[in-house]
């Protein structure tokens, strides 16, 4: 964007732990936000999603890379969860350099999805909905990168596409093709337990969980979320167009 964010300013100096860069830049897909339609090539002076992937990554210090969607909800045990299973891919994680000298991902293989307009969260399992259509499964589980959780070997191996749109699917795609790459599909401990909801606030410029006007997956309440729901209360009032999910 044009101007820092002052919460994330805010954040760097209250916890050295987080590193802020900012960078003058238009956002790609704020045309498409403006009533472009798809296929959608952005302009030539701002930066795509996959060059702003490498960017993080290459700003990054750690051996190991977790993705957050800005809109989407996390559990506080997401990221040990997650790590776990990124272990568990590498056999020798505790031998001669460890995670660091293994290119391995992991991602969700099932989720839920959270309906800012109605407050109503959802469970979805792309391998096993009767409505997803069989060419589709893969893609949906390979290719949402808002779980993805893997080793800076593995960005070395393949970094994002410079793409606006379908940076993750590519991204994955082409890590299952390398050989000597592990890639991992990780299930909720419970179809109840709350790891991250994939929202839907009517505003969303990535691809959702429905076929056409159909909404995928099943109602369901898991647990997890609670710590955040303060601020989800906060935030619906504030959404500019807050709609719906479309019915099941």
């Amino acid at each position: 964007g044009v101007l820092p964010s002052q919460f994330l300013e805010a954040k760097a100096k209250d916890d050295r732990r987080v590193v802020y860069r900012h960078y003058p830049v238009r956002d790609a897909k704020q045309d498409l936000i403006l009533g472009k339609t798809r296929p959608y090539e952005p302009p030539t002076n701002c930066w795509s999603l996959g060059l702003k992937r490498n960017m993080a990554v290459a700003l990054a210090s750690g051996d190991v890379i977790a993705h957050f969607d800005d809109d989407d909800l996390y559990a506080a045990c997401y990221l040990d969860f997650m790590f776990q299973k990124l272990q568990e891919q590498v056999p020798q994680a505790d031998g001669p350099g460890g995670l660091a000298a293994t290119a391995a991902i992991v991602t969700l293989a099932e989720w839920h999805c959270f309906d800012f307009g109605a407050g109503r969260f959802w469970h979805i399992n792309p391998k096993t909905d009767p409505n997803v259509l069989e060419s589709w499964r893969d893609e949906m589980c390979y290719g949402y990168g808002f779980s993805y959780v893997y080793t800076r070997k593995a960005w070395k191996v393949q970094a994002f596409p410079d793409t606006e749109d379908c940076e993750d699917d590519v991204f994955m795609g082409r890590l299952r093709r390398q050989p000597n790459v592990r890639v991992g599909l990780v299930k909720l401990p419970s179809l109840e337990s709350g790891l991250v909801a994939h929202s839907y606030h009517g505003n969303n410029t990535g691809i959702c969980e429905f076929r056409g006007t159909k909404r995928l997956g099943t109602v369901c309440e898991p647990f997890g979320f609670e710590g955040a729901m303060q601020i989800v209360a906060s935030t619906r009032r504030k959404v500019p167009n807050l709609r719906s999910a479309p019915p099941a």
